[in-house]
């Protein structure tokens, strides 16, 4: 699913089926947008997010064996993540930065084991 638009993107409930194999969302925007994925179960054994998205917000009921979301590098935070439900997950150094400077207030240079600054 590819979005262009500046704002927010919502996929809503009924949209999506309840299970599938991979699926993809990207986002091409000149905010940082919120994706909203509305539906309240979904099964799946990839799930890639690419894009300038800063919130992700998950289903309720949310399965996936891979979330990879190392191409959103503005991401800063995902709502109703659970781990146990999750089988690995691909985040990149940048959305751990994110995470310590929203978190922790730092608001200098990040470093993560070594690289950087972010």
């Amino acid at each position: 699913i590819i979005f262009m638009n500046d704002g927010d993107a919502v996929i809503p409930e009924g949209f999506l089926p309840k299970s599938l194999d991979r699926l993809e969302v990207r986002l091409y925007s000149g905010t940082e947008p919120t994706l909203d994925l509305q539906t309240n179960t979904l099964n799946t054994n990839n799930f890639v997010l690419s894009g300038p998205v800063a919130r992700l917000i998950l289903p309720k009921k949310f399965t996936c064996g891979e979330l990879d979301v190392s191409s959103a590098e503005r991401l800063t935070d995902i709502e109703n993540i659970n781990t146990s439900k999750i089988k690995k997950v691909n985040f990149s150094n940048r959305f751990g930065a994110n995470l310590i400077r929203k978190h922790l207030k730092i608001r200098g240079e990040i470093k993560l084991n070594g690289f950087g600054p972010y």
